[in-house]
């Protein structure tokens, strides 16, 4: 799926159960595509020709306007690229347009790439890709976390921490 020239990409499950099953890459998010996720699986399966970037999800870099992934909620899961983000890739920052990864909820597990299993944020253009994960209520509180990542390793991330903002409650 193609999500670009500023169109908003809606994935909900609004009967439960839902999967979405890919053998290559999901979606390609570029030239101010928006694409939220509230639920449903996305499911890599039988993955043969893997993207270099972004098994599942890739902010690509553009000029033309920034592109945007929101995770509310949601599965992400046995995606793969060869080698950066085994489920989404960040790309680096383009004539000031930062493409941007905000996770909320949700959970992206068994993924896999040479760096950054679950994410990867690209810092080799103008500047770093931007990366926020935030959700869920501290455990000692009765919570639980909303948005969860397990992979082999978590992230491989090529620039200082400040351009990265995680809200992990525990």
């Amino acid at each position: 799926m193609l999500c670009s020239d500023n169109a908003v990409l809606n994935i909900r499950d609004s009967a439960g159960g839902g999967v979405i099953y890919a053998s290559c890459q999901l979606i390609w998010i570029y030239s101010g595509g928006t694409v939220n996720l509230y639920g449903g699986t996305l499911e890599g399966e039988n993955m043969t020709k893997l993207p270099q970037s972004g098994g599942c999800v890739n902010l690509s870099r553009s000029n033309m306007g920034t592109p945007v992934f929101h995770m509310y909620g949601g599965v992400i899961r046995n995606f793969q690229a060869s080698q950066y983000g085994g489920a989404v890739y960040v790309a680096s920052t383009f004539s000031g347009k930062k493409p941007s990864f905000y996770m909320y909820g949700g959970t992206i597990e068994n993924c896999n790439a040479s760096e950054g299993a679950a994410v990867y944020v690209d810092d080799s253009g103008d500047g770093p890709g931007y990366f926020y994960m935030k959700g869920g209520t501290k455990k000692e509180e009765g919570g639980e976390s909303k948005a969860v990542i397990h992979c082999a390793a978590i992230m491989e991330i090529r620039l200082k921490m400040p351009y990265i903002i995680m809200d992990i409650l525990e």
